[in-house]
């Protein structure tokens, strides 16, 4: 399991081009769903375009 930002980012770009599934919490009992596909990462931030569908679990 990645430890750090830096392991993750490396994860990430062999994933470039990827669909993924992007969940958040969005409150203290909600979590919002997205799906999309990741883009391009920076050193601490990754681009995600997301699709038109999106749900809340």
């Amino acid at each position: 399991m990645p430890n750090s930002i830096v392991e993750i980012k490396k994860k990430l770009d062999e994933r470039i081009g990827e669909h993924v599934l992007v969940k958040a919490q969005a409150g203290r009992k909600r979590i919002t769903t997205h799906h999309g596909i990741l883009s391009k990462t920076y050193p601490a931030v990754f681009v995600i375009h997301l699709n038109d569908e999106q749900g809340t679990l």
